[in-house]
């Protein structure tokens, strides 16, 4: 398995479980020399993590109900390009009125080791701590330790407290790094029978341990019932990138958190804990449910813009198009929405704002239209098994008609109806329809398709001269046709120079670039001078000119993760070029014809001779958005044949002239 996850309920498990490895003797503030003496297995990281500790509890204060957060690390500087590491910034969040997220109690030492010595300077807090305004919701505390060196020990720690009304979700605990980390530990203390925990990733607890405790949870007042739990983990390993992995956070061993559902800081009976909790927590929000169901001036509204005459699928493609057309997308994610009148006024919105107008107004012309909750691809995936509310981020429409679903996105003004944005390709959805609430596959069923077409002349001081021709469909339709729409022909043809600098460009002509044609497509006048290699009589020529695939992009022989492609792809190339009168072909590149397990991906290779116009196709098919590992050995060697067969060069061998 790549990944493991276990959930938790804080219930009363108290058996704690003897400890495997004893924390290390590590205080703040106190160095000896042998800690710069790292035997860390990974000698080529730039930097290593000593050692880590987390510490939250919960606090209620007459203002607010706190999370109190303490933080403390000590990282070894191996190298100069680790030099970033000892500049920290700690995103911090606004509230409404007084009530914000706060660091404080901040300290800091970086220690060198001088002639046996230890030397140490302490962090300055006037003069090298920083508050910097990010967003109106952000705020960035910065911070930078002294007189960091290769081999220097930086020491640091803070506190950081959280208010309920911002958040009541204790932050992730993440054990792994992208270096390596020695000891990594993490203790809570939690209130009552309330948290779910998640702990994620491939590696085992070295210490899991659980026990009852009595907390002064309100000052003055006697004591609760708690629970306190302290996990550790030794060795950590540096995380490995891995080509074509969607969100590494999803793989990352880490321990994270869902709370229980509130209202004015008062436990509901009901946790949001499984899938009927959330649809209830929905139903009962405002910036949820009120937004979906249209009101008397929003009908009237839809009256007016959309005749009820025509089919359905029209009226509602009509409305689809208005939506997008006329709102204005923030780059922001949201499953809330904004009314719909203020929102027309705005003409702007996030993700919530926008989808759940556009589900509102397709009731309102009387289609059947339902919200789909997700988690974009950044965001982190959804398990089914587990309902986690904090990890749905964004909301889109389903449309039902005559026993077919649509999902539609109207943040994208480019997109066509049945297809979503890259972000929202992640796995599954949540359709919010009580009681009949289910999950939606999210799986693209449009491929990202490319064929190129050529036709060629090719001259005997190996200079090409014709035309090439790209179509795209599908994603790649999409995307070409966003790329023109919104940055212009002229800027997309000098996108290409860019790309292609040895073409020399005499003439481009977009085809299919209305919004409602399945495809996009763009011819090339153009002039390649260098397009062979001569070498006495010959001409080595490779026939996938600029459309080759030049790398491999799965390297290692192992592979840990899901290979992500986010759509299927299709990817045809066929060339004809005249060859000249006075060459000949001596080598050609042997065909192939190569499946994966199951017909899940194929590539197909062929040159062939006819007279003096020599013909190339080159077909490459994914069928499958994602890979498991195990099919990575055979994805792997499909990539090799590909890489392989693309270099291979056409032997041209100019013909002796026969003497009169």
């Amino acid at each position: 398995m790549f990944t493991t996850a276990c959930f938790l309920l804080w219930s009363g498990f108290g058996l704690a479980q003897k400890p495997v490895d004893a924390p290390p003797d590590i205080k703040f503030g106190k160095l000896t020399p042998d800690q710069f003496i790292n035997r860390s297995a990974d000698s080529t990281a730039e930097a290593v993590v000593l050692y880590e500790a987390g510490d939250v509890s919960f606090k209620v204060n007459v203002d607010a109900s706190w999370i109190i957060f303490s933080h403390y690390i000590r990282i070894l500087i191996r190298r100069k390009s680790a030099y970033g590491r000892a500049t920290v910034q700690l995103p911090v969040r606004r509230g409404v009125g007084t009530l914000n997220e706060k660091m404080d109690e901040l300290e800091g030492y970086t220690y060198n080791l001088v002639d046996g010595h230890v030397l140490t300077d302490q962090l300055d807090i006037k003069s090298a701590h920083f508050t910097e305004k990010a967003t109106e919701s952000y705020w960035i505390e910065k911070f930078t330790m002294p007189n960091v060196r290769e081999g220097s020990i930086i020491d640091y720690k803070y506190t950081l407290r959280t208010p309920y009304n911002i958040d009541r979700n204790p932050r992730t605990w993440r054990f792994q790094r992208d270096i390596p980390v020695d000891w990594s530990q993490y203790r809570i203390v939690l209130p009552g029978n309330s948290y779910k925990l998640l702990l994620s990733g491939s590696l085992k607890l070295t210490i899991d341990e659980a026990k009852a405790v009595k907390i002064s949870l309100i000052p003055g007042q006697r004591q609760s019932d708690a629970e306190e739990h302290f996990c550790a983990i030794k060795n950590v390993p540096a995380f490995q990138h891995e080509s074509y992995t969607s969100n590494e956070d999803d793989y990352i061993s880490k321990i994270d958190f869902e709370p229980p559902n509130y209202l004015n800081n008062v436990a509901n009976v009901e946790f949001a804990y499984s899938w009927e909790g959330i649809d209830k927590r929905l139903q009962t929000n405002i910036d949820f449910s009120d937004r979906l169901t249209p009101s008397n001036w929003l009908r009237k509204q839809a009256e007016r813009l959309f005749p009820s005459q025509g089919d359905m699928l029209s009226r509602a493609i009509l409305v689809y198009n208005f939506v997008r057309h006329t709102m204005t997308w923030n780059q922001e994610f949201s499953i809330w929405g904004l009314d719909a009148k203020q929102l027309l006024t705005s003409k702007k919105g996030d993700t919530g704002d926008i989808n759940l107008f556009l589900i509102a107004l397709l009731r309102a012309a009387n289609i059947e239209a339902y919200p789909v909750i997700l988690s974009t691809r950044l965001h982190g995936s959804i398990v089914e098994e587990h309902a986690l509310f904090r990890k749905f981020n964004c909301v889109i429409a389903l449309v039902q008609l005559d026993g077919k679903e649509i999902l539609l996105d109207a943040t994208d003004p480019y997109i066509k109806p049945g297809m979503l944005p890259f972000h929202c390709l992640n796995g599954v959805g949540r359709l919010i329809n009580p009681p009949n609430s289910r999950f939606v596959s999210l799986v693209p069923t449009e491929r990202l398709s490319e064929v190129t077409t050529g036709q060629f002349t090719l001259n005997e001081s190996g200079e090409l001269m014709g035309t090439m021709s790209n179509s795209y469909g599908g994603y790649g339709a999409w995307i070409n046709y966003k790329l023109v729409a919104s940055a212009g022909q002229a800027n997309y043809v000098e996108a290409i120079h860019k790309v292609h600098n040895d073409w020399q460009v005499e003439d481009v002509k977009f085809t299919d670039t209305n919004q409602s044609e399945e495809s996009f497509g763009v011819n090339y006048k153009l002039i390649i001078s260098d397009a062979c290699t001569k070498a006495g009589d010959r001409l080595y020529f490779k026939p996938m000119l600029t459309e080759a695939y030049q790398e491999n992009p799965f390297k290692e022989s192992f592979r840990r993760y899901p290979i992500d492609f986010t759509t299927p792809i299709d990817q045809a190339f066929t060339a004809t070029y005249v060859l000249p009168n006075d060459f000949q072909v001596e080598a050609l590149p042997k065909p192939v014809s190569i499946a994966l397990p199951g017909n899940s991906g194929r590539f197909l290779y062929q040159v062939s001779i006819d007279t003096n116009q020599l013909r190339v196709n080159s077909r490459f098919i994914l069928r499958k958005p994602i890979y498991n590992p195990n099919e990575y050995p055979a994805l792997r060697e499909l990539f090799i044949q590909i890489v392989a067969k693309h270099k291979e060069s056409v032997v041209l061998k100019q013909r002796i002239s026969e003497k009169k």
